[in-house]
């Protein structure tokens, strides 16, 4: 009985190996075919900048200015 549990060991290891290796291959295989049904790969919200148009509204004004400027006849 002893000279048996030193061959069943290393099977039973090579059928979780096995069983290891099928599973995230199908787990990769799945997410190759459809890249896009996970809604978790978008950046998390780590809470660090409030939300606000000060930016846009700064950037806006600048543009606004140069398109002013740039309609008036300087004399060059």
């Amino acid at each position: 009985m002893s000279r048996f549990v030193p061959r069943i060991i290393p099977f039973y290891l090579l059928l979780l190996v096995a069983g290891g290796t099928a599973n995230a291959q199908s787990t990769f295989e799945q997410k190759a075919a459809n890249p896009f049904d996970n809604n978790n790969d978008g950046l998390p919200d780590l809470g660090m900048a409030p939300e606000n148009h000060d930016g846009e509204k700064h950037f806006a004004e600048i543009v606004k200015d140069f398109g002013e400027t740039s309609m008036n006849d300087n004399g060059l």
